[in-house]
C-alpha cells in the first residue's frame, strides 16, 4: 500500500511534512488508546515537532484508528449514536502543501511565510474537499468513495470544480464500503472530537455519557482551551500550523480551532434532527438540501465555537457546498476493514 507520504513524493512533492509546526505539544504528552495508522502502518500518535532535535517531525498524512462505540450526542439521554465499526481519521487537517501536491493549487489565502504548507488549507469548499478525497484515493490505489455524474475524477483539474450550485456535485453519492478516502460523517467526527473510548470520564464500557458537553477537544473540565485550540487569535492573523496546539486523547490534533472542517452531513436544524438510537447515522438524505455542515470552529471563532457538540447544536453551522472562505478546511477518514 502507498503511503500519503509516498503519495506525495509521486507527487514531486518530497519532504512533505518535514517542516516543523511551530509550539507543537511536547513528544511527553499522553495518548491512550489512539494508534495512529498511515493507510494501515502504526506509528507514534505524538511524535512532537522536532524545533529541538529531540523528536522526529510529525507525519501530517498520518492517520489514527478511532473504535467503535455508542455515545449520548445531546442533552437528551433517550439520543444515542451508535457506530459499529472503527475507522481511520486524519490526525491533523489537510496541509496546503499536501492539497496542492494532489490537486496542483493552493487556494489558501494563508499562504506566505516560512511555515505556511504546513498550515491547514483554507479556502476550499465541500466540492474541493470531495475532490481532493477522490483525486487522493486515486493517486493511493484505493477506491474513490464519491461518485458524481458526468464526472471523471482521473482527469478532473482544480479548475474543474465549480465555484457556484451545481445539481451534479450536490446530489454525490458515496460507496460507504469503498477502502478510499472520505469526509467524515458528522456522528463520526464528534465521537472522534470527544477522544471516543478514551475521552475524559468515559466510563469504561457502554455509553459515553458526557463528551458531547465538552468545551473543546481534549477538555478536562479543569484545562485550557488556549492549549488545544488555535482560536480567537489577537490581531485576526489567521492560521496557525497544524499541530500546534496539543492533541485530545486520540492523539488527534485540531479538532477544535484553527479551521472549521466540512464533514458528510446536509444542514438540519433542532426541530427535525432525529431522536432516539441512530446506529451509523449519515446525516439526511434530503436532496433538496444543498447546505453542508462545518465542525470544531476555526481560527477567529471565540470559545463557544470550540464545543465538541458545536455552538448551536448539531446539524448546524451548514454552508453552500461550493462556498470558500479562509476558516474552511478539512481532514478525511478511511473505512479501518475489520
Amino acid at each position: 500500500m502507498v503511503s500519503f507520504a509516498g503519495i506525495l513524493s509521486l507527487a514531486m512533492l518530497a519532504g512533505c511534512g518535514n517542516s516543523s509546526p511551530t509550539d507543537s505539544p511536547s513528544s511527553t504528552d499522553p495518548v491512550t488508546n489512539g494508534d495512529p495508522i498511515s493507510n494501515g502502518e502504526t506509528g507514534d500518535a505524538d511524535s512532537g515537532s522536532g524545533v529541538n532535535g529531540d523528536a522526529p517531525a510529525p507525519d501530517f498524512g498520518a492517520m489514527v484508528y478511532v473504535p467503535a462505540g455508542s455515545f449520548q450526542r445531546d442533552a437528551n439521554p433517550n439520543n444515542i449514536s451508535e457506530i459499529t465499526q472503527g475507522f481511520l481519521m486524519s490526525q491533523y487537517p489537510v496541509t496546503q502543501q499536501q492539497f496542492e501536491a494532489i490537486m496542483g493549487v493552493n487556494p489558501s489565502q494563508f499562504n506566505t511565510g516560512g511555515d505556511a504548507a504546513n498550515r491547514p488549507v483554507e479556502y476550499v469548499s465541500w466540492y474541493h474537499a470531495i475532490a481532493y478525497a477522490n483525486k487522493l484515493s486515486i493517486a493511493a490505489g484505493l477506491t474513490p468513495a464519491y461518485n458524481v455524474s458526468g464526472v471523471d475524477f482521473h482527469a478532473l483539474t482544480y479548475d474543474d470544480v465549480p465555484l457556484s450550485a451545481s445539481n451534479a456535485w450536490s446530489r454525490v453519492t458515496v460507496d460507504w464500503a469503498a477502502d478510499g478516502y472520505r469526509l467524515p460523517t458528522e456522528m463520526e467526527r464528534l465521537w472522534a472530537a470527544m477522544g471516543a473510548t478514551s475521552g475524559h470520564d468515559y466510563p469504561g464500557d457502554g455509553v459515553y455519557t458526557t463528551g458531547y458537553n465538552r468545551a473543546f477537544a481534549g477538555s478536562t473540565g479543569a484545562n485550557d482551551a488556549d492549549d488545544y485550540a488555535w482560536h480567537n487569535h489577537p490581531g485576526g492573523t489567521g492560521t496557525a500550523p497544524v499541530g500546534s496546539k496539543r492533541p485530545n486523547e486520540l492523539g488527534i490534533h485540531d479538532m477544535s480551532g484553527n479551521v472549521n472542517e466540512w464533514v458528510w452531513d446536509r444542514t438540519r436544524t433542532s426541530a427535525n434532527y432525529p431522536g432516539g438510537t441512530l446506529t451509523d447515522y449519515r446525516g439526511s438524505d434530503d436532496t433538496s438540501v444543498l447546505q453542508r455542515v462545518t465542525r470544531g470552529g476555526g481560527w477567529g471563532n471565540g470559545p463557544n465555537s470550540l464545543r465538541i457538540a458545536g455552538e448551536f447544536g448539531l446539524g448546524f453551522g451548514g454552508r453552500s457546498p461550493w462556498q470558500q472562505s479562509n476558516s474552511f478546511g478539512f481532514r478525511l477518514v478511511r473505512n479501518a476493514n475489520e
